[in-house]
């Protein structure tokens, strides 16, 4: 790689230099930069660019996939190129995790910039507009929305990442001339000729032919997605407007949702059911949930982390597996008392032993706590070994605050409790009782210990839900 200065100011005249530096008005004088350099043409001339408008501002930042023999001469051509005109760089060795290598390296990639970025840079890509009409066409070939074909964006934000691709709009033709102003030879990767990897195959085999048909298809599919950008921006919004009317305190409102148009409602099952995933749900898991609303289903819908369920006019978006409350790790002193497993199966009878006031468990049930109380279990029981375990069937408790005997299943029903949360009732008993007698229902809407061991107006004790599943 050459590392030669340019002699001549006429190089900061072509289409490209200029370009640039109309862009750079986007942002205050004081702005820094960090630009993702390969090392690749693309990358090396936006860092080029860059430096010679904005000295002082800007860093590079080469992300080492680790893939190829050469990958670590790569690095130090890099880092020589910056350190000839004086350029800070950073070079940052990543582990691609098998699988998809393109989609793969690119989340290690991105995890990379995600530690190395500082809040108050701008991450600059060099994806320019041969690289936004790939993207489209890729995407559409997917069967990707609205959103998905509004492709890249010049400034966007991603994991907390500000980024930037200032030559989004400008031919690979522009770059190419630039490069060879400048008298560079630059890394070449070996992938970019895998015709296995679709960009490649796109590039290699089908980009050819549509520019022999059509010689500005670079530019009329990349103005289709600046023409979705917005399409998507305004669809956003009717979105956002129709999750206001539609959202309850669980989820979704079906009868709200049905005083919206056929179309209206699947776009808002779609953005929904997304929630902070990265990519959308498939069209027949929205269809499918949609149907579980038409029908009052007591089935369940999965997809990803997420399983969706209708209960009472409700739609539900519940975590699929979980080993914590919510998906969030219990605190360090909790006592983890089982496991809710990946069907969510109801465990078997738990062993506790003998607790104490303030330790916390976390059960099929929720995560609760042992809390001094004035109305609750003798705190006799707190020197015997518990346990708890799952209910059966056929359960006629007298529970505190009702008269006489009701069937747990009654009970459970009037608390207007969804199906799924019925499997995770657990009974409290002292783990030495012969007869097993109940102390307490453990259930993810709070604890309800029998009338018989109430002790009002004494010192004793009862379990408290911290959290519900």
């Amino acid at each position: 790689m050459r590392t030669t200065l340019p002699t001549s100011d006429a190089v900061w005249q072509h289409p490209l230099a200029q370009h640039v530096r109309r862009e750079l008005s986007r942002f205050s004088g004081q702005q820094r930069f960090v630009v993702a350099c390969s090392g690749g043409r693309d990358s090396l001339v936006l860092a080029d660019l860059l430096a010679h408008y904005g000295v002082g501002r800007l860093r590079l930042l080469h992300i080492n996939h680790q893939l190829q023999v050469e990958s670590g001469d790569w690095a130090q051509q890099v880092h020589d190129w910056a350190a000839a005109r004086g350029v800070a760089c950073t070079v940052c060795a990543v582990q691609v995790a098998e699988g998809n290598l393109e989609a793969q390296a690119r989340q290690a990639r991105y995890q990379a910039f995600a530690q190395h970025v500082q809040p108050d840079e701008v991450l600059v890509l060099a994806h320019h507009q041969q690289d936004q009409a790939e993207t489209l066409l890729m995407r559409l070939f997917s069967g990707a929305g609205v959103q998905g074909l509004s492709a890249m964006r010049a400034l966007d934000q991603r994991d907390g990442l500000r980024l930037w691709r200032p030559l989004l709009e400008c031919p690979r033709a522009w770059i190419n001339a630039f490069a060879q102003l400048r008298g560079w030879s630059v890394v070449e990767d070996p992938a970019n000729h895998v015709s296995q990897y679709d960009r490649v195959y796109l590039r290699q085999s089908v980009w050819p032919v549509l520019q022999q048909r059509w010689p500005s298809v670079e530019r009329t599919v990349g103005r289709t997605g600046l023409l979705m950008q917005d399409a998507a921006e305004i669809l956003a919004e009717l979105v956002a407007q129709d999750l206001q009317l539609c959202q309850s305190e669980h989820g979704l409102d079906v009868l709200r949702l049905r005083q919206l148009s056929a179309p209206r409602q699947r776009q808002l099952i779609a953005d929904w059911m997304q929630g902070g995933e990265v990519y959308a749900p498939p069209r027949h898991r929205v269809l499918a949930v949609l149907q579980l609303a038409e029908q009052a289903g007591t089935g369940q819908v999965s997809w990803q982390r997420w399983s969706f369920r209708y209960y009472q006019g409700q739609l539900y978006r519940l975590p699929l597996h979980t080993t914590a409350v919510h998906g969030q790790a219990a605190p360090s002193n909790v006592a983890i008392a089982d496991a809710v497993s990946a069907k969510r199966a109801a465990p078997n009878r738990v062993e506790l032993g003998q607790l104490q006031l303030g330790q916390m468990l976390q059960l099929h049930s929720g995560l609760w706590q042992v809390e001094s109380v004035t109305d609750g279990l003798p705190l006799a029981l707190l020197t015997q070994p518990l346990c708890v375990k799952p209910r059966v069937g056929g359960e006629r408790l007298h529970l505190e605050g009702r008269v006489g005997h009701w069937p747990l299943k009654k009970f459970l029903q009037q608390l207007s409790m969804p199906v799924w949360q019925r499997d995770q009732v657990q009974l409290l008993s002292v783990a030495t009782d012969p007869t097993a007698t109940v102390l307490a229902v453990l259930t993810p809407k709070g604890c309800f210990v029998t009338a018989a061991m109430v002790q009002p107006d004494q010192p004793s004790w009862r379990l408290t839900l911290q959290s519900g599943e």
